[in-house]
């Protein structure tokens, strides 16, 4: 939860319960709230009732409210969620999305609109609340000079003040709660998960999937197609065919497949490959995995291989240095659409003893821990997974 500490009283936006179990549920009328709590704790509560409650099961019924030890000023619904806070003088400033963002994603998105409000620090009611043009991102505002100043997930940052352009006021709107629509039960919700994680035997009485899984996960499917090994130096630990998009390199189960090219001549001097890749439609996991690698180095052997690509699955992209399964090395959230055909970008530079995958707008770096002065090996690598693969371009 986002906090803004006072003199006297910490300011935070967040429920106005957690429960002592499943706190990530909702299931009490739980709501989100600005509050503003004193800067003391009164005496250890007795936590006696609650542990009787736990061990008899019956936790969901036990009231942690007397169990509270901070004494709350004020606590009120306001219509927009809080991602960015501050405090100036006896004003709380906050910021974030309008609406319902607990039951809508336009809302929690952004979508629907932003706002940027002013709070009384005395009572925690609104003196004023506008619209702004784009997210804050978390903890993103800040105070100085008789200024806001606040930094957009857009890589934008805008100045608030008394003086500019007049801003839409939105003070008096009201809170929005959104309408729920429950299932009568989460049967067919689970069966839908349960096939994306190719669970695909049940035991329920009705045959359409509603009972308790049994969690048998699917079996690996037959690779077809013409095997075409014969177009690399190497291929180890699985079997290469057609594709739409080129090659679909496809691992043995729980292997490492490996599908290389070998160099007459060693790269010595910065050079950029060029790709694209896809997670093969129709191979879920379990048992498969999601990831695909273009793979350099100055040998054949796994680790001597520098893996750059994506974790599908995790929706990641990722350099790793050392054994495939490892998985050891640097990071990066994509921001595309995991599940598209994505085309990349890798650079090796040897004066920086560097490598950089990039995919559009996005780029990740990492220093070679070991020296690398020539590439002998490219290609395309997985790791219990299907992958395509397009041809290859060098520049």
């Amino acid at each position: 939860r986002i906090l803004v500490v006072g003199d006297d009283a910490v300011y935070g936006y967040g429920r106005n319960f957690y429960a002592g179990q499943n706190s990530a549920q909702f299931s009490r009328g739980e709501k989100y709230v600005l509050s503003a709590s004193e800067k003391r704790a009164g005496e250890e509560p007795d936590f006696s009732p609650a542990m009787k409650d736990f061990k008899a099961g019956d936790y969901l019924k036990t009231d942690w409210t007397k169990m509270r030890t901070t004494p709350v000023k004020w606590s009120d619904e306001i219509p927009f969620s809080v991602r960015a806070m501050v405090l100036a003088d006896k004003t709380l400033f906050a910021a974030g999305p309008y609406g319902d963002a607990v039951r809508s994603d336009d809302a929690y998105t952004g979508k629907r609109g932003v706002r940027l409000a002013a709070a009384s620090t005395a009572d925690g009611k609104l003196l004023a609340s506008y619209a702004i043009d784009a997210m804050p991102v978390f903890d993103g505002l800040a105070a100085a000079n008789g200024r806001l100043y606040m930094a957009m997930q857009d890589g934008s940052v805008s100045c608030f003040g008394g003086q500019g352009a007049v801003l839409e006021s939105k003070l008096g709107e009201p809170i929005e709660v959104l309408p729920e629509e429950l299932l009568p039960d989460d049967a067919e919700y689970r069966k839908e998960f349960q096939e994306r994680l190719g669970v695909t035997e049940f035991d329920g009485r009705d045959g359409q999937g509603k009972g308790k899984p049994k969690g048998a996960a699917a079996k690996r499917a037959q690779i077809t197609g013409e095997d075409i090994s014969y177009r690399f130096a190497k291929v180890t630990g699985g079997k290469v065919v057609n594709s739409e998009l080129g090659y679909r390199l496809a691992a043995d189960e729980n292997s490492v497949a490996q599908a290389l090219y070998e160099f007459g001549k060693p790269v010595t001097t910065k050079t950029t490959w060029t790709f694209k890749l896809q997670r093969t439609p129709g191979f879920p996991n379990p048992p498969f995995y999601g990831n695909g690698f273009f793979v350099l180095g100055d040998g054949a052997k796994d680790e001597q291989l520098i893996k750059c690509g994506m974790q599908f699955i995790r929706g990641s992209l990722v350099i790793f240095q050392g054994p495939t399964a490892q998985q050891k090395g640097e990071k990066l959230a994509f921001e595309g659409d995991a599940d598209a055909i994505t085309e990349l970008k890798v650079t090796f530079d040897p004066e920086a003893q560097t490598i950089t995958l990039s995919a559009g707008k996005q780029s990740l770096t990492a220093q070679l821990k070991s020296p690398l002065k020539q590439i002998t090996h490219t290609g395309f690598t997985t790791w219990k997974a299907v992958t395509d693969f397009s041809a290859l371009g060098q520049e």
